[in-house]
């Protein structure tokens, strides 16, 4: 007999007792500013929360006739789960640990200049959401000059942040996550482009029509769902692993149970464990 997809509602069902499970752990979490490792745990909580957030949309959004919609939420969960493991990786050195998580912190930094650099050609919408726009160009000459002081080396320039050849895919090739990226980032992240609306119709040889639909692919909820919870409670284990929060005894047991799944897909696929993308194969 051939494998058949698990129906929508049992990865759904999944998804939701994940994000249970996360829900009360990041609501007892308390930073200690003044630990050594407050910084490295405000970024894991802030992802980890982003990454709720996230699942809770896509759980929503599978009720509906087109899941499919939500595989840029399941690409942002995979990047939040990626930058989690880079930054928390327990076999590199205190040392290098602190020169990513400096990275990362002047990458979002620079994020925001970005972002606010934006409106600078729309002076009515400048108006509308900046309230300091001295702040901000404040901001923005500081950030330039502190740059301007590092070696060329170190300086983030307009590259990723880890400063990685190809951003990040070498970052998700370097946490074992190289084939979720190639599925997430290669194949899913089209659904987000205008040059590929074909996802939504189905051509038929024997007919000159063509019928968009939103049904025709409805069975992608299935996939995205089983994506997110296992991104969601990889990142929990992450969470936990690293210190940044804890766990009852319970929860514990909870989140054990789904460990076997925190794998990268090339590993889950080649187990004949689900995974993303149709896997149903021919009954002989």
């Amino acid at each position: 007999m051939g494998r058949k997809v698990p129906p929508i509602a049992v990865m759904q069902r999944e998804l939701r007792a994940v994000a249970q499970l996360a829900q009360p752990a990041l609501r007892r979490c308390v930073i200690d500013r003044a630990s050594r490792n407050a910084g490295l745990h405000a970024v894991v909580l802030g992802l980890l929360t982003l990454a709720l957030a996230e699942a809770l949309c896509i759980a929503e959004a599978c009720r509906s006739e087109a899941p499919q919609g939500t595989s840029p939420n399941v690409r942002s969960m995979l990047e939040s789960l990626i930058t989690i493991l880079y930054l928390t990786d327990p076999s590199v050195t205190e040392r290098e640990r602190r020169r990513r998580l400096d990275r990362y912190y002047k990458g979002v930094r620079r994020e925001q200049v970005k972002l606010r650099s934006a409106l600078d050609l729309y002076p009515a919408m400048k108006a509308r959401f900046i309230k300091d726009s001295i702040l901000i160009d404040r901001e923005k000459t500081e950030f330039a000059r502190r740059e301007a002081l590092l070696p060329k080396a170190e300086q983030l320039g307009s590259r990723h942040w880890s400063g990685l050849l190809h951003g990040l895919q070498s970052l998700a090739e370097a946490v074992g996550l190289g084939s979720d990226y190639a599925l997430q980032y290669r194949h899913h992240s089209g659904t987000t482009h205008a040059n590929r609306p074909w996802d939504q119709v189905p051509f038929r040889a024997d007919r000159s029509s063509v019928n968009p639909t939103l049904v025709a692919n409805r069975v992608v909820g299935a996939w995205c769902s089983f994506d997110a919870w296992r991104y969601l409670a990889w990142c929990l284990a992450a969470a936990r692993d690293c210190g940044a929060l804890t766990l009852t005894p319970s929860e514990q047991r909870a989140l054990g149970q789904r460990r076997r799944f925190l794998q990268p897909m090339e590993v889950l696929c080649a187990k004949g464990i689900f995974g993303s993308g149709p896997i149903i194969t021919p009954t002989p």
